[in-house]
């Protein structure tokens, strides 16, 4: 009985995974068909850090001048400042995502036409990016952030990915209940 459960446990989980390769396929093909997303996300002040910080704050042409160039004093201190910089970037990307995530649920909360295909491809989702983050912190506290570089660009297409599809989720909303919703997040976002 238990070998069976172990099977059916392992091909779920290999389910789950070809449906999150397809859904990140889907994700990515449809980027570049609905720019409102990033406007919805940006007055909303949802939107994520730049990939163009992330490739920055971890770029390893840094570390190699710094370390070629450097006494040992300064590099120790270019990576704690780097370190710092990094933990920050993950910290502030995830609250981001949770932000993302909170507004998301409160949108949708009293839609009918919800998608249990998509809702549970967005749990998923976002509970692959919290453990990515962890490890993240984890890694980069410890190894520093050069070590963690293919990790952190995994964790912002997840972010990404996360992002995109609360935006297209969001545009496709009556536009009269995204407009109450908008002004609720941002008046609630300016008192806190």
């Amino acid at each position: 009985m238990s070998e069976l459960l172990i099977f059916v446990v392992v091909g779920l989980v290999l389910v789950l995974l070809l449906l999150w390769m397809q859904r990140s396929a889907e994700i990515t093909a449809r980027k570049k068909e609905l720019p409102e997303t990033r406007e919805t996300l940006s007055t909303l002040q949802l939107q994520l850090p730049s990939r163009a910080l992330v490739d920055r704050i971890f770029a390893l042409a840094d570390w190699d001048f710094v370390s070629s160039q450097a006494p040992a004093r300064l590099q120790r201190a270019f990576l704690q400042e780097r370190r710092a910089v990094a933990l920050l970037w993950v910290r502030q990307t995830r609250m981001k995502v949770g932000r993302l995530m909170d507004f998301h649920l409160r949108a949708v909360r009293r839609n009918v036409a919800l998608s249990p295909a998509v809702e549970i491809m967005l749990a998923i989702h976002y509970i692959l990016f919290l453990l990515i983050s962890e490890l993240l912190l984890g890694l980069i506290w410890l190894r520093g952030p050069f070590c963690a570089r293919k990790m952190v660009g995994y964790a912002a297409s997840v972010g990404e990915d996360l992002a995109f599809t609360f935006g297209s989720l969001l545009a496709r909303l009556d536009p009269v209940h995204l407009g109450r919703m908008k002004a609720d997040w941002l008046r609630r976002s300016a008192a806190s």
